[in-house]
């Protein structure tokens, strides 16, 4: 899994992956990321990712299909 670089474009498709970022509250820690990271990493069709408890968001690319996006808020809500 690689990290996601920060944005710099607004979005939008890359190498046929859909760019998206997620609002997530309650990550308070470093430690918070990581866990997000490995969740969000380990679903099918997700190709990097990056958690950010600061900002309260989750930057992901991933295959655009509205399976595994459903599969990444479960995956962050578990």
């Amino acid at each position: 899994m690689r990290r996601v670089p920060k944005r710099g474009d607004g979005g939008g498709r890359e190498e046929g992956m859909v760019r998206k970022t997620v609002r997530v509250r309650g990550m308070h820690c470093p430690k918070c990321d990581a866990r997000v990271e490995k969740a969000v990493g380990a679903v099918a069709g997700v190709e990097s990712v990056r958690a950010d408890h600061e900002s309260d968001e989750v930057e992901m690319a991933y295959d655009g299909a509205p399976e595994t996006l459903a599969a990444v808020r479960a995956a962050i809500a578990a």
